[in-house]
């Protein structure tokens, strides 16, 4: 069987990776000042951020269309029987990316070439899933083995991250006014945990190296799957994202780590100055809360 892995623009790889591991993708849109925006394509990272911080309304995004995703899944698998396609999508919970997906799948027969897998996250996690198929393809598992798999890992996929504001989070409607009043006060920065595309304030931080120690202790908690590919990121905050980097590489013994320019999607919905990481863990019972030790 020849596996082709198709993902949405919220994995944020830059094009030049997704075409040297031979993937596939459909950008979700970013309507901004009366512009509508595909992720990636149309605009740059630095031009975003520049735009979103002076912009006095703040941009919404949009799933990616029923219609696209039935044309390409026509133009991946053809008539070819031996042909299979993955698709892997942000979470059902934070946006219709993934019902776009499965309603497409639905509209082509249900065809069972097509595998649909809500990949539990965005950007952060996404990319440990991402990466995870590209190996399982590239060694020869199937379609459905894949599938499987990143269904069963998924409650272990974890995103932790600090945001500097909760404020665009809260107009998205991402998170209640009370997470945000309280993440706000007194220069706290919240520490975020995404699970199944459910947001939670984890930690809470004054200062980037306060947020770098409670992250650490987040990872620490859980332990790190080594097996599994493990990615840090960032939203217009490099410097603080190396840091981390700095900190966490050689405390877990990290040597299989992607980097990550977050793009306009998430950047809408969480704003400038995030970093976080994004990775398996080895929590036998994933469904348990995780805290810092010290809030």
């Amino acid at each position: 069987m020849a596996v082709k892995i198709l993902v949405d623009s919220t994995c944020d790889l830059p094009l030049s990776a997704l075409e040297r591991m031979g993937l596939y993708m459909e950008p979700l849109t970013v309507h901004f000042e009366g512009e509508e925006l595909r992720d990636t394509y149309d605009i740059d990272h630095a031009d975003f951020f520049a735009r979103l911080r002076a912009a006095k309304k703040l941009p919404t995004t949009s799933q990616v269309p029923v219609g696209r995703f039935m044309d390409r899944y026509t133009e991946l698998l053809g008539d070819d029987p031996n042909a299979e396609l993955v698709v892997l999508t942000l979470s059902k919970n934070l946006s219709a990316t993934f019902q776009s997906a499965c309603m497409a799948k639905e509209a082509l027969d249900n065809d069972p070439r097509i595998h649909v897998v809500d990949q539990g996250g965005t950007s952060l996690s996404a990319v440990p899933a991402v990466l995870t198929a590209v190996r399982m393809r590239d060694a020869g598992h199937t379609a459905s083995q894949i599938s499987d798999f990143l269904t069963q890992k998924r409650n272990n996929l974890r995103i932790f991250a600090m945001v500097d504001s909760l404020h665009h989070l809260h107009k998205g409607g991402r998170l209640g006014a009370a997470s945000t009043v309280a993440g706000s006060l007194l220069g706290i920065k919240p520490i975020l945990n995404i699970r199944d595309g459910v947001i939670e304030v984890a930690a809470k931080a004054r200062g980037q190296q306060n947020a770098i120690k409670q992250i650490m202790e987040l990872i620490a908690a859980t332990g790190v799957d080594h097996s599994l590919p493990f990615v840090f990121g960032h939203i217009d905050a490099r410097p603080a994202m190396e840091a981390l980097m700095d900190a966490a590489i050689p405390a877990f013994g990290i040597t299989d780590y992607t980097e990550v320019n977050i793009g306009a999607v998430i950047g809408t919905h969480v704003g400038p100055g995030c970093f976080g990481v994004g990775y398996y863990d080895t929590v036998e019972n994933p469904d348990v809360p995780i805290k810092a030790e010290h809030n």
